[in-house]
């Protein structure tokens, strides 16, 4: 497997929540609960916070003395940087290492067990080169869409959704969470991707799936910490 790296990308800027990676979550700032998943996995040999804001690496080494502060060009943290370009940035700077997860701080749930199944099940697929979480569609599923016209009159969005039961879905769907994503590294190179035709959809849970894009995921994020950690 050769050596491992975790990215930790938290900018200073954040237009939905100011300031969110260091926002007060039951007394702690956000970016805690994922840099203490990380270490706590023992999945690692470099943790990486990479940030524009010093404030946020200042914090991120007070939060663990171990963490490697990364500070990012600002050209890498406007509100279009990619995020695969915030990762080729630090392997690029760190070069020795062989396998890469990006965790990002917006989805704190995460337990440290979650990362460490993630990766045997990536390493034990000989035909998959990454791996990013995924979510199975439950309420939104595509048979229960619809659709609104000029008048807010309602339409199925395809075939008819009436009488649907759940229970009676045939069909799976799901969408990209954002938990976890991990790579070999020289796929990730290649491919200048996490998601490709060699990439593993790992499930997860409803919870450990809640990402923070706003001030209601906040707020109920704060309700579900202590049940975490």
């Amino acid at each position: 497997m050769g050596k491992k790296i975790a990215i930790i990308p938290a900018r200073g800027g954040s237009k939905g929540i100011p300031n969110k990676n260091l926002i007060d979550v039951c007394g702690k700032p956000l970016i805690y609960y994922t840099i203490k998943r990380a270490f706590d996995s023992n999945e690692f040999d470099a943790v990486v916070v990479s940030s524009d804001s010093d404030l946020i690496l200042k914090d991120s080494l007070e939060i663990n003395k171990n963490i490697i502060p990364h500070k990012r060009h600002s050209k890498l943290a406007s509100d279009s940087s990619k995020s695969i370009d915030v990762i080729i940035d630090v392997l690029d700077n760190y070069p020795d290492f062989d396998f890469v997860s990006m965790l990002e701080p917006t989805s704190p749930l995460r337990s440290e067990k979650f990362i460490k199944s993630a990766h045997d099940n990536l390493i034990n697929n000989p035909n998959a080169e990454s791996l990013v979480g995924v979510s199975k569609v439950e309420d939104q599923h595509p048979s229960f869409l619809c659709k609104k016209d000029e008048f807010d009159l309602i339409s199925p969005l395809s075939g008819s959704n009436k009488n649907i039961r759940r229970q009676d879905l045939n069909e799976n769907y799901f969408f990209y969470e954002g938990s976890i994503y991990s790579s070999y590294v020289n796929s990730l190179r290649k491919n200048m991707n996490f998601y490709h035709e060699k990439t593993i959809g790992y499930e997860v849970n409803k919870l450990g799936a809640f990402e923070i894009d706003d001030i209601e995921d906040l707020r109920i994020v704060r309700q579900l910490i202590p049940l975490f950690f």
